[in-house]
């Protein structure tokens, strides 16, 4: 079961495979690496499933753990897919990297989610709950016992923005 919770590095070689283990710059892990299967966990236990592959179909929505930021050809390969670039939520940062890792970008302990909305408007609606979840207090908490970083305050308003729950400041924008 926890090799279904954990993900893939999205690359242009990756998008015609099925990619398994958690997405790291510069590559995958290891199927058999469970580094972050805690993180999984509170992910699932919060009712946000984690996508172990690439549906095929383009209108399915999925969401992928990665920890650091896909490079560029992994965007650029997306983009080519999908026409359109995925939502890139930060989520947390383990708790033994600098504690201004997810500010700063600091991608080595960084986790983000990836997401793929699905084309339905009611599953959209789903996902989205089932995402802003996420940052409550109990999910964060868990997260705490894991030995991962709560998000900052003031990402939960460009999460937000992201899932559409709130428009920008300005347009483009993600505040």
């Amino acid at each position: 079961m926890q090799k279904q919770l954990i993900t893939a590095l999205l690359a242009a070689s990756a998008l015609t495979a099925a990619p398994t283990g958690i997405a790291q710059q510069p590559g995958p892990l290891p199927v058999g690496d469970t580094t972050a299967a805690p993180l999984a966990q509170v992910l699932g236990e919060a009712g946000v499933p984690l996508a172990a592959t690439i549906p095929p179909a383009p209108e399915t929505g999925f969401v992928m753990l990665s920890r650091g930021p896909w490079q560029d050809a992994g965007m650029a390969a997306y983009r080519q897919r999908f026409n359109t670039p995925p939502l890139v939520l930060p989520l947390t940062h383990t708790a033994t990297s600098s504690g201004d890792a997810i500010l700063t970008g600091d991608a080595a302990g960084v986790y983000y989610l990836y997401v793929r909305q699905p084309a339905d408007k009611a599953a959209q609606d789903e996902q989205r709950q089932r995402l802003r979840a996420l940052l409550s207090n109990d999910n964060q908490q868990r997260l705490l016992a894991q030995r991962y970083e709560r998000l900052p305050p003031s990402y939960e308003k460009l999460w937000d923005v992201r899932l559409g729950v709130i428009p920008p400041a300005f347009p483009g924008g993600d505040y």
